[in-house]
């Protein structure tokens, strides 16, 4: 669980990373796995939250790091 590890997130990250190289999976793999789901009222990925607790979220008032790269539909969902 991302909220509790003793790994920095940029450990995890490389973790992450290096598994799915090792599992032979590829770029679209990759980011299927971080795409964004949208779930009853919200956006939301379980398998970031596990990872990363709320490290890469966005709602109407922050975002990760202020950005501004989501598709038409989830920018207008969070505005």
């Amino acid at each position: 669980d991302g909220m509790f590890a003793n790994k920095t997130n940029k450990m995890i990250e490389d973790d992450l990373i290096e598994n799915f190289k090792f599992l032979g999976l590829k770029k679209k793999d990759f980011l299927y796995f971080l795409r964004n789901k949208k779930e009853d009222w919200r956006y939301f990925n379980n398998d970031v939250g596990n990872f990363f607790g709320y490290t890469y979220t966005a709602n109407s008032l922050s975002t990760y790091h202020n950005s501004l790269d989501f598709d038409q539909i989830v920018e207008r969902f969070l505005q």
